[in-house]
């Protein structure tokens, strides 16, 4: 069994920028490669993506905690652990505010309920992610259980 890495998060900003300060980014990339379970709750399911930015839209993590040029790609630049960038708590009252900003990603978003999750298995993503997934990954997805607290 592969060891568990646990990454969890108030805020983003400023653990992502001492994450790679110290270079554990480098590690957490290097041990998920080995087999390292990633498990990434609220802002550790955004850092596992291609972008912070998603942190930003709503408003709940303040930027300025953290000197440093959000509006350059480098400063944003994820985990990249998926190709995606994640945006937790989603609700239908951020539908609007997703729906104009997610065409600022040159990437696929994607958006988590509360009490939904999702994992990464190879290229494959399971869960509320499922038509993500071409059709022959959809039909093995299928055949995978998933399960979320309280449903």
């Amino acid at each position: 069994m592969a060891p568990c890495g646990l990454l969890l998060s108030e805020c983003v900003p400023p653990p992502l920028v001492s994450v790679r300060a110290s270079g554990l980014d480098e590690l957490i990339r290097q041990r998920v490669r080995e087999g390292t379970l990633y498990v990434g709750c609220s802002a550790g399911s955004i850092v596992a993506g291609q972008s912070i930015s998603t942190a930003f839209w709503k408003g709940w993590d303040d930027p300025a905690v953290v000197k440093a040029d959000w509006s350059q790609p480098h400063a944003v630049r994820a985990l990249g652990l998926v190709d995606a960038s994640v945006f937790p708590h989603y609700a239908s009252t951020w539908a609007g505010l997703v729906a104009r900003r997610k065409g600022e990603l040159d990437h696929t978003l994607i958006t988590l309920e509360e009490e939904h999750g999702m994992y990464v298995s190879g290229v494959r993503m399971h869960g509320e992610t499922a038509s993500l997934l071409s059709r022959d990954q959809q039909h093995a997805a299928a055949h995978i259980p998933t399960i979320h607290s309280g449903q």
